[in-house]
């Protein structure tokens, strides 16, 4: 009977191990270095955007024939207007068709939530899931109509969920963490991929 119970928590200790691993393994794919290096036979063509409500830089990455593998964006700012957020820096990839395709870190800057809490492994992979929807309800709101402000008031002040967030978009997004998934959503999912599409057309 020992032997038996011996052996079970040799197989439990194992499984949490070997899950341990997993999970290393799994936040490095979201912490790499933000001005990382592409490959030798890769050229980076920087590309200025301007659109009727913005501009930005946005990068082009060709393989040595010149033909376009991908693009991708680098994104440095506060995701909102006040002294809660703090200063997000990312980059976010997109295929030639405009089409979300992941999102890095630099190395020592992940991405923050409520109380500036580090996101978990879950939190980028429910982000990652977020930022691959085109077709989220988010894109019903505005950064301003995403919270009731005597709610966010208390949400803040005390570390709650309830009645800070409208409904529809609290199970899509990060908790603690609406206002950066919203941004990043919107970069991911707005002019961006617009303007990939328009010159793939090209």
């Amino acid at each position: 009977m020992s032997t038996n119970w011996y052996r079970k928590f040799r197989i439990i200790g194992f499984a949490v191990r070997l899950a341990g691993i997993l999970l290393l393994i799994f936040c490095l794919g979201f912490t790499l270095p933000l001005k990382q290096q592409t490959n030798d036979n890769e050229k980076v063509i920087p590309l200025e955007v301007k659109t009727d409500s913005t501009s930005f830089m946005l990068s082009q990455v060709l393989d040595s024939g010149g033909k376009t593998l991908y693009f991708y964006r680098d994104i440095d700012q506060f995701p909102c207007d006040d002294s809660v957020c703090q200063r997000m820096q990312v980059r976010i990839y997109w295929n030639v068709n405009g089409k979300y395709m992941k999102l890095t870190t630099p190395e020592g800057f992940g991405l923050t939530k409520i109380n500036h809490k580090p996101f978990t492994a879950r939190d980028y992979q429910k982000l990652d899931e977020l930022l691959g929807n085109p077709k989220s309800y988010l894109r019903y709101y505005k950064l301003e109509s995403l919270t009731n402000k005597a709610a966010e008031k208390h949400y803040y002040s005390v570390d709650a969920i309830s009645g800070a967030t409208v409904t529809e978009v609290t199970y899509e997004t990060v908790r603690g963490a609406v206002k950066t998934c919203f941004v990043l959503w919107k970069i991911a999912n707005g002019e961006t991929p617009k303007y990939i599409r328009q010159l793939s057309k090209k």
